[in-house]
Parts: C-alpha cells; sequence; structure tokens
C-alpha cells in the first residue's frame, strides 16, 4: 500500500512548509482544494506541477471553472508558475442531459479534458462520512472503477510528460 491520508486540514502556511517532505516520500502528492479557499488554492497551484479541476456537469459550476482557470493565469503571468491543467466531470448524473451535454460544454475552455468521468453514486459519498476511500469502502464497485480509470489515465499523461 502506497497511500498515505493527512486527514488534517492545513493552512497556506502549512502546505508551503510540508508539502516538500510529503512529496519526497511519493511518486503524487495529492492535495484537495475546497473551491471557497483562494488563499490555499492558490498555494497549491504555486507548489504544484498538474491541477485537476473537477467540475460538476451544472452551469454553475462550470462558470465556478472561470476562477480557478483565472488563478492559473495569474501564478503564470506574475510568479511564472507553469502548471499543467486539466478539467474532470465529477459528480456526474448517469443519464441526464447535463451529464450527456457537459464534455460538450467544457470544451470552450480550451484545456484538455480527462477521458474518466466521476459519477454520482451512493457509496462515494457514504464512504465519505465512514473516512474511507472508495476502495476501503466498496472494493467492487462502479465507483471503485471510475476512480482505478482515473489513477491508470493520471498515469499515463504523467509518463508522457515525462518523456518530453
Amino acid at each position: 500500500k502506497n497511500l498515505e491520508v493527512s486527514p488534517l486540514p492545513w493552512s497556506a502556511e502549512d502546505l508551503t512548509s510540508k508539502i516538500s517532505n510529503q512529496s519526497k516520500k511519493f511518486t503524487f502528492t495529492i492535495i484537495d482544494c475546497g473551491p471557497a479557499n483562494d488563499r490555499i488554492t492558490r498555494t497549491a497551484l504555486a507548489v504544484s506541477d498538474f491541477a485537476i479541476i473537477p467540475v460538476t456537469p451544472s452551469p454553475y459550476d462550470i462558470h465556478s471553472v472561470r476562477k480557478t482557470l483565472d488563478m492559473i493565469h495569474e501564478g503564470k503571468n506574475e510568479a511564472g508558475i507553469e502548471v499543467q491543467s486539466y478539467l474532470l466531470i465529477s459528480r456526474k448524473i448517469v443519464g441526464t442531459n447535463l451529464g450527456r451535454e457537459a464534455r460538450d460544454a467544457l470544451k470552450a475552455f480550451k484545456i484538455p479534458i480527462l477521458r474518466t468521468e466521476i459519477c454520482q453514486r451512493v457509496a462515494l459519498c457514504e464512504a465519505g462520512i465512514l473516512g474511507q476511500t472508495i476502495q476501503e469502502y466498496a472494493g467492487n464497485s462502479q465507483a471503485t472503477d471510475e476512480f482505478d480509470d482515473l489513477g491508470k489515465e493520471v498515469l499515463k499523461w504523467q509518463r508522457q510528460d515525462s518523456a518530453r
């Protein structure tokens, strides 16, 4: 098992000081930022090579992507920080027009959209309530398959990026 979860929220200062030690232990360090904390998001972007921006198929969430992309562009313009960005369709409700049309709507941002889509699944909510990963809670579920597919896709583009 090559996974360590730090359940405590870090401040922007903690993130800056601790991320370098954390990232030495693993191939990937994932920083999950809430959408409402600009300071921690900016700090996370400053120490990141890649950003996966989850987008719920809703007009409100799709609109909020612009704010995150603006932060990425500001970091590049003001500090020369290069962050490769990808959009991830998340919490997609299967069988709805919003779910089917999300990919086309996101093309307007002109950044890569991951092929993997994470659907709205009860098992994800239940795992979160219990403080477990989806793999721990429901190892043979569609939700686990989607996250496994996401991991494989991230590894694939990471290998491609390393080859350049």
